[in-house]
């Protein structure tokens, strides 16, 4: 009897993280200096960002994909994200395509997101109970979150950014900011946005011993706390 095959946490990621860029690819024909909206690239991944558990998905694969360079995303969090591709985007999805079977740097190979859509079709079924939860912003939270961004603005001075950085790090706080005043907030907005502001500080301040490094430790500790529960 054949067993089934299944994709492991970490190779689904790696899958949906080839899916978007193949995608934003078609989208802009190639093109790495041609902006998407995130409500557009949405609709293409099949994806309701109205739905906190796709958004919070789309926000990470998005945070990673920066991260490693393959693509700019400007504008707030949230479905008028703009997203570019980098030149070193294209090339790695160009090499995916003329490669099908075989990984990339990043990307396994592209032959296993049927496998990777399959199995996200019958996890969606489970979602609902998990999308409550992430929605809900209790009084508690939101007064531990506003004092949270608080000390992040204070410490931001102390820490070792450049100019891009600095631009990102304030972006990341007024989108927190802007959730606090809706009537509505969207816990995962201000989770994307807090983890968005550890990883900058992190890389950022990564020297032993020095000030920025004390800083960012700091707000690592403070964000991991709060995230855990959040």
């Amino acid at each position: 009897m054949s067993k089934k095959t299944t994709l492991s946490d970490l190779e689904r990621k790696k899958a949906q993280r080839l899916r978007l860029m193949t995608e934003l690819y078609d989208m802009v024909d190639g093109f790495d200096a041609q902006p998407v909206e995130m409500a557009q690239l949405a609709v293409r991944l099949e994806l309701d960002t109205s739905d906190p558990e796709d958004l919070l998905d789309v926000l990470k694969i998005v945070h990673y994909l920066r991260g490693e360079g393959l693509l700019i995303a400007s504008g707030p969090s949230g479905e008028t994200m703009r997203l570019t591709l980098t030149h070193k985007g294209v090339c790695e999805v160009e090499e995916s395509r003329s490669r099908p079977a075989l990984p990339t740097e990043h990307f396994p190979p592209l032959d296993t997101i049927e496998a990777m859509l399959s199995e996200r079709a019958s996890s969606k079924n489970n979602g609902t109970a998990k999308a409550g939860r992430l929605t809900a912003l209790a009084e508690s939270d939101r007064l531990e979150v506003l004092r949270i961004t608080r000390s992040l603005q204070e410490w931001t001075s102390q820490l070792a950014l450049d100019e891009e950085q600095r631009a990102e790090y304030s972006a990341d706080i007024r989108t927190i900011e802007a959730q606090l005043d809706s009537p509505h907030p969207k816990k995962v907005l201000i989770r994307v946005a807090l983890e968005s502001i550890k990883c900058i500080a992190e890389k950022a301040n990564s020297s032993p011993g020095s000030v920025g490094s004390i800083v960012s430790s700091g707000i690592s500790s403070t964000i991991d706390r709060f995230v855990a529960r959040f």
